[in-house]
């Protein structure tokens, strides 16, 4: 019960998502922007951020923080692709989550609809969280480490295809 409910949420913010990437333009001048939502990852319960890190040498990647709603470089949200498929969009930068060959890290770059390495579908992982899947080569969106790290990847090389580094709940 508590896992179709938490599905139906996800699903409901889904086609939330959809409908305003559809109709945009179509809403009331004073309608208040989407404002996106958190992506937790469950293996470390840190949050997806573009928040620079200095213990980070790679900038321009998505970053990992303690999860803080009223941060607006931890929100998110998504729009459809050229493809059935969607773009993780930062609420604070613009710019999208990008699985650049083979690099292992979540790169952060200008948001195209064209881009194939910015298309990302998702895979229902139980508890009313997710799979990220890049369209491009089947890679997820991680964590390196249960500990966390200050870094997202993109990857598919643990062991347990179902660990919980690859899991992940949107929070509004």
């Amino acid at each position: 019960m508590q896992r179709t409910r938490r599905l139906t949420s996800l699903a409901a913010a889904l086609v939330t998502a959809a409908g305003g990437a559809l109709l945009a333009g179509a809403a009331p001048a004073d309608a208040a922007p989407d404002p996106g939502s958190l992506f937790r990852n469950t293996g470390n319960g840190l949050c997806m951020s573009t928040a620079d890190d200095p213990a980070n040498a790679f900038q321009g990647t998505a970053t990992f923080a303690p999860c803080d709603a009223a941060d607006p470089r931890q929100r998110w949200r998504l729009q459809l692709a050229a493809q059935p498929a969607w773009q993780i969009v930062s609420v604070s930068s613009g710019q999208c989550v990008s699985d650049v060959g083979g690099w292992g890290l979540a790169w952060l770059g200008t948001c195209d609809a064209h881009d194939v390495n910015q298309w990302w579908h998702f895979t229902e992982a139980g508890s009313g969280q997710v799979f990220w899947v890049s369209h491009d080569d089947g890679k997820r969106l991680s964590t390196p480490y249960r500990q966390g790290t200050s870094y997202v990847t993109v990857r598919k090389d643990l062991p347990d295809t179902k660990d919980t580094r690859y899991k992940w709940s949107l929070l509004r």
